[in-house]
């Protein structure tokens, strides 16, 4: 789906994000739960069960720190 047609969404700090572009990552990182974010900068690297989503675009206002949980 394109915009205006959300694909996907997430949420932060009880607000719904939409997200227009994703990546699968791989990751083996140990020990980190599924929506925890890795990364965060102009893209947001988020781990799943396995591997990561790399949230190329989005619409965060205030990014997520790395450590921090998205739902």
């Amino acid at each position: 789906m394109t915009k205006p047609y959300v694909g996907a969404h997430v949420t932060y700090q009880n607000k719904d994000i939409k997200v227009w572009r994703v990546r699968e990552v791989k990751s083996r990182d140990q020990n980190v739960g599924p929506g925890q974010v890795l990364k965060a900068g102009k893209q947001v690297l988020v781990k799943c069960g396995e591997g990561a989503v790399l949230l190329a675009e989005h619409e965060f206002q205030k990014k997520p720190k790395v450590g921090e949980y998205l739902g």
